[in-house]
């Protein structure tokens, strides 16, 4: 049987490259597949729910949602790409209010103002945004899968390692970037790789190619990490023509070039003429310790990989059953390396055909040039380098993953995994699916997630000596059309749902919160009321940097301010700029 009749009895065959070139895509299975993806849409709900009673939290939210959730408001209300909370540096140069957004991109706040024009509020609609996000990145992982032939055991094995992982579970229904901005790096990867693997027998190569320059681009705009696709894609097209050197190679280099350069082009124009740098974000020199952010790196690794399994609590407060769940990962690791090494060992030929495709080629690109990248920004930025900094190319390494299954047309060659094998691989699934779809959330449960929009209100609804809310004095005394500063300044002003300046601290920020800029802000935006949340880690974090704020919090009361309101955990403080 020759290769080309092998590649044929794939069920859709659309990245297949046997030796005499690519060929076109075969008929998918449509029905089947879409079948099969409403079966892991439900599948994966049922750990979405259990991840959000456990941790207490159905919308995962973060003082970054706010700014989301702040630029669809303005969108909605013909403000354009604009912030009505100021709290970084950027925000500031414009002067004015709402401020021009550049430190976020504006894709995701576009797709939540859309959604929200429905009438949904902006916090559920960017959620609903982010979870159907992770439905269409479920059905393109489907459709990535039957592409690179994998049989039924590599399929579920990859889909289901993607729908227990509790960072996938967290964010599918966060406010937050991450869940669209990862399927949109797959679809993109997709396309290109589509456009690859048939490009000697399709006629419109090209207009794929141009597609998937534009979706690749488009990342830029939901999220900066969009630079780091930008950059794996340019390496795949780059190498193809050092390898090649044909005048087809030479063109789609151009071509990806010339769409994602001018996106990132726009992008930095922008940034430069809004925000006074090209990034849109602090140019504040950082020079963090290499081993401090390795360090970093790998905790935050260890946190993706296998959730909370190696946390204190399991093995000290549930001891001695708690050191099972410590030895969930070291089993976990030991057999999926094993198996690994075992498959490769046998079918060191066939994985090298498996991976030689332009999709897992152009993955291999990407998580090389993203771990890379986010090294030296983990090293020169301020970026907080979580767990969920490995989302983005998690899907990837999944596909690759099952790149060592043998494939569909591979079954009559090489046959089914062995039984050693299909042991390890077994107990590595199954450790993994403990760790992060039981011991995790016993810990989230254990510590439930702090929701910063329920803890604040609370502290605004407390009651002042004139018997009102906190929340109440301020809508009677603070006309709405006056801008307030607010500590901790993103969520405060977004629930009371007004325009003001965030107190951002030293860490963010290259100038520090002394009387001048205080009285410069103030007088600037017309700011009569500063509203300081007591017992907030930000409020404390911010009083070692800021005079007027430590002077506050320790009743020494700058004469240019006078407390109107003081509360258990509020306290109002009129402004005076000019006294």
């Amino acid at each position: 049987m020759t290769t080309r009749q092998l590649a044929a009895m794939s069920p859709d065959g659309v990245f297949c490259t046997p030796d005499d070139g690519p060929i076109g895509p075969a008929p998918v299975k449509r029905r089947s597949l879409f079948c099969s993806w409403i079966a892991w849409v439900l599948l994966s709900s049922v750990f979405v729910g259990i991840h959000a009673c456990c941790s207490g939290l159905l919308v995962y939210r973060t003082d970054d949602s706010f700014q989301h959730c702040s630029v669809a408001e303005n969108i909605l209300s013909g403000n354009g790409i604009a912030t009505s909370i100021i709290h970084f540096d950027e925000q500031y140069h414009c002067g004015t209010l709402p401020a021009p957004q550049t430190v976020f991109p504006p894709g995701y706040s576009f797709l939540v103002a859309a959604v929200s024009a429905g009438g949904i509020p902006t916090c559920y609609a960017g959620s609903l945004v982010s979870l159907v996000s992770y439905w269409v990145l479920l059905f393109l992982m489907l459709l990535a899968a039957r592409s690179l032939e994998f049989t039924a055991t590599a399929r579920r094995v990859v889909m289901l390692l993607c729908i227990a992982n509790w960072v996938c579970c967290q964010w599918a229904t966060a406010v937050l970037t991450e869940s669209l901005f990862t399927t949109l790096v797959l679809g993109a990867f997709l396309v290109l790789a589509y456009a690859e693997g048939g490009r000697s027998k399709t006629g419109g190569y090209f207009a794929l190619l141009f597609a998937g320059s534009l979706l690749t681009g488009a990342g830029y705009w939901v999220r900066q990490a969009g630079l780091f696709t930008i950059a794996a894609g340019g390496l795949y097209f780059f190498v193809k023509l050092c390898l090649r050197r044909d005048r087809n190679s030479l063109l789609s280099c151009i071509l990806f070039g010339s769409v994602t350069g001018a996106l990132i082009a726009a992008g930095f124009v922008r940034n430069h003429i809004l925000g006074g740098s090209w990034m849109g974000q602090s140019s504040k020199p950082v020079d963090n310790p290499l081993l401090g952010t390795m360090f970093r790196l790998g905790r935050s690794f260890l946190q993706f990989l296998f959730a909370n399994s190696w946390h204190s609590d399991f093995y000290t407060d549930l001891a001695p059953a708690g050191w099972l769940v410590l030895a969930l990962p070291i089993v976990m690791a030991g057999s999926a390396l094993a198996a690994i090494v075992l498959y490769a060992r046998r079918n060191r030929a066939r994985l090298s055909e498996n991976l030689n495709r332009p999709l897992p080629m152009l993955l291999l690109c990407y998580l090389g040039v993203y771990g890379a990248l986010l090294a030296y920004a983990g090293k020169t930025t301020m970026i907080s380098l979580s767990a969920r900094m490995y989302l983005p190319p998690y899907p990837g390494v999944l596909l690759l993953l099952g790149c060592l299954f043998p494939r569909v047309s591979q079954m009559e060659a090489v046959g089914t995994l062995g039984k050693p094998s299909k042991a390890l691989v077994a107990v590595a699934v199954l450790c993994f699916v403990i760790s992060h779809g039981v011991v995790q959330n016993v810990y989230l449960a254990r510590h439930p997630l702090t929701d910063p929009v329920a803890t604040i209100e609370n502290w605004l609804s407390e009651r002042t000596d004139d018997g009102t809310s906190v929340s109440a004095w301020i809508d009677a005394n603070i006309p709405r059309s006056q801008p307030i500063m607010a500590l901790p300044g993103q969520s405060t002003i977004y629930i009371l749902k007004r325009s003001g300046v965030s107190l951002c601290r030293r860490w963010f920020s290259e100038r520090d919160w002394d009387e001048p800029r205080f009285r410069e802000v103030a007088r600037h935006y017309g700011i009569g009321y500063l509203i300081v949340l007591l017992h907030d880690r930000q409020t404390a974090i911010l009083a070692e940097d800021s005079p007027p704020i430590a002077a506050l919090l320790d009743g020494r009361i700058p004469a240019w301010m006078s407390i109107v309101v003081r509360t258990e955990n509020c306290l109002i403080v009129r402004l005076d700029p000019a006294a």
